[in-house]
């Protein structure tokens, strides 16, 4: 047999060859392209979790200072009630911040100073919460969520630089297959480029897109 008979025998060989190569191609630049933009998806939620966190501690050092002016207020509204100083006690009870007054009222009408039963301080009620500390709890979890997000996103980054890995392997395969002249070796390293671009595909289909 002649090559030229020989030829065709190879030639779906070639053109496998060359759709694997077109298709790695395509991949390697999608799979880079997407690894880039959830790695800048990372950087903008991860500086945004920071921004978020840095708020949250603001607000829960101004919350902690306005608690911290409840206590001393309070305690001394209570000491003076307690020596039976009334004016002072009322100078003092009009002072509360607006946040502490339905908490007090609320311990008040328990009849602390009488009844055993009642709330030690208007503090472990419910119904006091300084609105900075309610605030220093929100942003936290929204930072937590914003950290959370930006770990899924540099996990996803790595998903598609892993999977240009593979296509690099494809690749790999795909140059090594031309250099052998025997078809059987030539059909299974294109068989393993395959394989390896279908296993690519079947990631990329599971994955976000930015």
């Amino acid at each position: 047999m002649t090559a030229e008979a020989a030829k065709p025998n190879t030639k779906w060989l070639d053109i496998a060859n060359t759709i694997i190569l077109a298709i790695a191609s395509l991949l390697t630049a999608w799979n880079g392209y997407e690894a880039t933009q959830w790695s800048g998806v990372q950087g903008e939620v991860t500086n945004a979790a920071l921004a978020t966190r840095f708020e949250a501690t603001r607000a829960a050092g101004t919350g902690d200072r306005r608690y911290l002016i409840d206590i001393i207020v309070f305690a001394s509204w209570l000491e003076a009630t307690r020596s039976g100083d009334q004016e002072m006690a009322e100078f003092l009870k009009a002072r509360f911040r607006e946040e502490f007054v339905p908490a007090f009222n609320i311990w008040l009408a328990s009849q602390p100073l009488t009844n055993p039963d009642a709330p030690s301080t208007p503090f472990v009620l419910q119904e006091y919460m300084p609105a900075d500390l309610k605030r220093a709890d929100n942003l936290e979890q929204k930072a937590a969520d914003l950290t959370a997000e930006a770990r899924q996103a540099a996990e996803t980054s790595r998903n598609y630089v892993q999977n240009t890995l593979y296509v690099s392997i494809a690749l790999f395969f795909t140059g090594l297959a031309r250099t052998f002249e025997g078809r059987l070796p030539t059909i299974i390293l294109l068989a393993v480029a395959g394989f390896l671009i279908l296993f690519t595909l079947g990631n990329m289909a599971l994955m976000p897109i930015a």
